[in-house]
Formats: C-alpha cells, sequence, structure tokens
C-alpha cells in the first residue's frame, strides 16, 4: 500500500487506482479517496435509477458503472440523509436486483414503518 494512500488519502488520483492490478489495493485506495469522489472523479454513469417502492417516502438510489465495470448502489437514509455507497456484483442491472444482491432477500418484504 503506497504511504499517501495512508498519510495523504486526497493525493490519491483516479489514474492510480486505473492503474492499480491487486483488487485488493484497489479496493482499498478507493476506500481511502472515498467512493463519492472516486465516482464522481472516475466519470461514473447512471445505470439506473428508483425509489425503494415498499415504504412510503423512501430516498431516490442510483446504480452506477464506473470506468472499469464496477457497479455501485448509491442511496441515502431518508431520515439523517447520510450518502450510502454500495460494490455490487456487476451482472446486477438495477436497483432492485442490487437490493437483493446486498440483503439477500427481495424488497416486498420490508415492513414499512408508519
Amino acid at each position: 500500500m503506497p504511504a499517501h494512500a495512508v498519510m495523504c488519502p486526497e493525493k490519491i488520483s483516479i489514474e492510480e487506482i486505473r492503474q492499480e492490478t491487486n483488487a485488493e489495493t484497489r479496493r482499498v485506495l478507493i476506500e481511502r479517496m472515498g467512493p463519492g469522489r472516486y465516482l464522481g472523479e472516475s466519470g461514473a454513469r447512471v445505470i439506473h435509477e428508483d425509489r425503494e417502492r415498499t415504504r412510503k417516502g423512501a430516498a431516490p438510489r442510483a446504480l452506477l458503472e464506473d470506468n472499469v465495470g464496477d457497479r455501485w448502489l448509491v442511496g441515502t437514509d431518508g431520515g439523517t440523509r447520510r450518502v450510502y455507497y454500495m460494490p455490487v456484483p456487476k451482472e446486477v442491472n438495477t436497483c432492485s436486483e442490487a437490493h437483493v444482491a446486498i440483503c439477500g432477500f427481495d424488497e416486498s418484504r420490508i415492513l414499512a414503518k408508519s
């Protein structure tokens, strides 16, 4: 792991991540850079977007694909507005499929709070 990734993560560049061949080192570089910054600077594109349908007023979410084909489900917590970046399998094509890949169950099983 490059020392600057630990000591000065703001110096990590997209080019450095693109050139990294070790998957675990690449994952840590993205984590240290911050997935939001990484997806923005890598030119990630939106594959799909929706709102989880089970709960009234659910926050929007998006499925993004980065420059090497890795996919990420990006969603927010409606209460705190915190943004979550969750890597998902490359085979996932919708936000609902990404949810199943992460949680292991279909969204229809979510109990809505009133």
